[in-house]
């Protein structure tokens, strides 16, 4: 069944960490790999730095705002990845609603809240992809104009 979000990771990997040294002119670095803001954590004499204030990361260049102070290895850059995306659908569009013993409408895991309500007709198009399954209570009526179609491999259930 499909999700909203990230899906599951595939696979993983360690974290990049690029070392520099300062020399109190420099401002741009060049990193081993792409990078953006909030997807670095920043570090000059120990000290970690604050996104977009200290620096600012495009691309391979990092850009610092002042320039670093002298020293041997004192600048270091752990690449953390993508962040997260963060999905906030609006109330009663997503998952179905459900009703029961509290006679309340809404998305609900509350105990008593036990039945699925779903619309009887269906007024776009929708594909059931060959990795997912779909059920829906019946009757279901289709609007004039729109398809069902449900892919190789794919089931859909009305009961």
């Amino acid at each position: 069944m499909p999700y909203l979000g990230n899906g599951p990771a595939l696979a993983y990997t360690s974290t990049t960490k690029d070392t520099f040294s300062g020399d109190a002119s420099t401002t741009d670095f060049t990193l081993s790999k792409a990078g953006s803001n909030n997807a670095l954590r920043v570090v000059v004499e120990n000290v970690i730095q604050d996104p977009a204030v200290a620096y600012t990361c495009v691309g391979t260049t990092l850009s610092f705002t002042s320039a670093p102070p002298t020293g041997t290895n004192n600048i270091y850059v752990v690449h953390l990845g993508p962040p997260a995306a963060t999905i906030s659908p609006a109330a009663n569009t997503v998952g179905g609603l459900f009703k029961g013993e509290r006679g309340e409408i809404g998305q609900s895991n509350a105990a008593g809240d036990i039945f699925r309500i779903n619309e009887q007709t269906l007024n776009s198009d929708v594909t059931i992809d060959a990795t997912e399954n779909a059920s829906c209570t019946g009757p279901l009526a289709v609007a004039s104009g729109v398809t069902i179609t449900v892919t190789s491999g794919g089931n859909l259930s009305i009961v």
